[in-house]
């Protein structure tokens, strides 16, 4: 991951008119895809700066990733990925970039992946964490967390939003935003769009296909192949 300053051509407001015209930093971000994988990028808000955040170049290491699986220790970079990581937002802006400085700040981190390379949202199912929320009653119904048995409040148990896959700035913005529509038990209504959540219901705009349930747990098996762990997830259902 890494934090660049970006270029002085670099739009650093609304230019021009349409979809294609630059907004405002902050307000939009870019995914880069190549055959092999991609890269993601998110713009800080102008205040205290405007710093581009960019991360990926995984199949960039000098294994293309394989030397980055299992790997516990955080405490270093790999020189082939910073390469990477440091040319690609020039040659992909230019000529509206610039002369611009090294990248202000690169870090590594633990990647959390899971059985089937999807983010595990939602209320965990007392089934696997072998705990029940003090307040479950018995019950003959599912209890929204997928275990059968017994019901719960709405935000009674324990919730999870994690195992990004390494791809946390693309996932974990929306998710987090999703947790709390769940937690809050408003799911089901018709929110107004904001910063965060793009309005609607939230089957309108989250894939079920992150919900963590039971079922979904005992499918999840991870290849001891990491070009099939870090492969691209399967397209979600068009509605």
């Amino acid at each position: 991951m890494t934090a660049q300053r970006p270029g002085p051509a670099f739009p650093s407001g609304p230019v021009g008119d349409g979809p294609a015209a630059a907004a405002a930093p902050g307000t939009r971000s870019w995914s880069l895809i190549y055959r092999d994988g991609f890269d993601y990028c998110t713009q800080r808000p102008r205040h205290p700066a405007d710093d581009l955040l960019l991360g990926g170049g995984w199949a960039r290491s000098s294994h293309q990733g394989r030397d980055a699986v299992g790997d516990a220790c955080d405490d270093s970079v790999d020189v082939y990925t910073v390469a990477h990581l440091a040319g690609v937002l020039p040659a992909i802006f230019s000529p509206r970039w610039g002369p611009s400085p090294a990248p202000s700040c690169v870090w590594s981190g633990i990647i959390a992946v899971t059985g089937d390379g999807l983010p595990f949202v939602g209320r965990l199912p007392p089934a696997v964490t072998g705990r029940l929320p003090a307040d479950t009653a018995p019950s003959c119904g599912d209890g929204g967390g997928g275990s059968g048995g017994q019901t719960t409040p709405p935000s009674a148990g324990e919730w999870i939003a994690a195992g990004y896959n390494g791809e946390g700035m693309v996932y974990a913005w929306l998710c987090a935003s999703a947790l709390a529509v769940m937690i809050a038990g408003k799911q089901d209504d018709h929110m107004p769009p904001r910063i965060g959540v793009p309005g609607g219901k939230m089957q309108d705009w989250f894939p079920t296909e992150l919900f963590v349930n039971e079922a979904r747990l005992r499918r999840a098996t991870l290849s001891l192949d990491p070009a099939l762990v870090f492969a691209p997830p399967p397209s979600f259902p068009q509605s």
